[in-house]
């Protein structure tokens, strides 16, 4: 109940709709490649007098994040960063979703249950990315790594699936 009254709050939903509001004016005139890795808390100020219905202009002022992962990376890079994140992101979790099958007709029950926590909290996390602006926090790229080396242990554990050895003569 807290988080959602949280959520749900004026001031909280105030603040992502003065956020977004600057964050898709600066897409509209930045499609392509964004303003700048960094650039969005330097430009935001400027948005202000653009007559953006904003209801939380003292916030723009102060030079906020986005809020919202994916709209960050699009405003900053733009579409070509985000293809170019979503890319790698999806990339990796299809490896990790590989590699849990693999584990699984394997019949390594504690690899294959260990690589679906780590898949599922990769998507978790990816979720919640939706709400905050930590893309360039250390948390996601190890989450990520750790993805692909599932895809590594999955290899080396097909390797030692009796059925996947040739026959021997």
């Amino acid at each position: 109940p807290v988080a959602f009254q949280t959520l749900l709050s004026s001031g909280n939903t105030s603040n992502r709709e003065s956020l977004w509001s600057v964050a898709a004016a600066m897409v509209s005139d930045h499609p392509i490649l964004g303003v700048g890795a960094g650039n969005f808390s330097v430009l935001e100020p400027f948005y202000i007098v653009r007559g953006i219905n904003l209801p939380r202009v003292e916030l723009i002022a102060q030079g906020e994040l986005v809020h919202n992962s994916y709209l960050q990376v699009l405003v900053e890079m733009g579409i070509v960063g985000l293809a170019a994140f979503l890319g790698v992101v999806l990339s990796t979790l299809i490896l990790g979703a590989r590699a849990v099958r693999v584990l699984e007709r394997c019949g390594d029950v504690a690899g294959e249950r260990l690589a679906r926590a780590v898949v599922i909290g990769t998507a978790a996390m990816l979720v919640a990315y939706f709400f905050a602006t930590n893309h360039y926090e250390k948390q996601l790229w190890l989450m990520l790594g750790t993805c692909l080396a599932l895809s590594s242990v999955a290899r080396s554990s097909l390797g030692a699936w009796p059925s996947s050895r040739p026959a021997a003569r």
